[in-house]
């Protein structure tokens, strides 16, 4: 986000739930991020959904209304349908400001990327998923012991609106 946005701004960004750990992690993570590397921009505090979209809805109107410098929204955790919504019903060239990062690949998803709404999704590959578990299970119980906590990598798929 920091490298789409050239002027000041304000960020907001929403979460699932302050208790989703992974959640918070790429919160602070983002933040850590967007503080050495655009000063320029600000960030909101973090905004539960409740993992509800029409609750995602009513922050994102309220946020169009109430501050006139929003040029990004991160979605942490749900709501992504209930935002599109919000984004849809103002005039394309506020809509065109605000650049849309979320971290699933649904249906809404792919429907906000097709409409340019969303900027990008960062979203592990729901394929590959299944099939490195089996393979660390597989791992796990051909070893005679385990001497520390094996950890496995499986980057996420970033996609545009023209990759996709």
């Amino acid at each position: 986000m920091s490298g789409m946005i050239h002027e000041p701004g304000r960020i907001a960004v929403f979460i699932g739930n302050h208790r989703y750990q992974c959640q918070d992690i790429a919160d602070a993570a983002f933040r850590s991020y967007v503080r050495e590397n655009a000063p320029q921009l600000v960030i909101e505090e973090s905004r539960p959904t409740h993992e509800i979209p029409e609750q995602a809805y009513w922050m994102v109107k309220n946020l169009l209304e109430t501050k006139k410098d929003l040029v990004g929204i991160l979605i942490v955790g749900g709501g992504i349908s209930g935002v599109l919504r919000a984004l849809r019903e103002v005039p394309a060239e506020r809509r065109d400001k605000i650049k849309v990062i979320c971290r699933d690949i649904g249906p809404a998803t792919l429907g906000g990327l097709g409409e340019g709404l969303v900027t990008a999704t960062l979203c592990h590959p729901v394929d590959a998923m299944p099939d490195l578990l089996v393979d660390t299970l597989i791992e796990v119980i051909n070893k005679d012991t385990i001497d520390s906590p094996i950890q496995k990598t499986l980057p996420f798929d970033i996609l545009t609106p023209a990759n996709f």
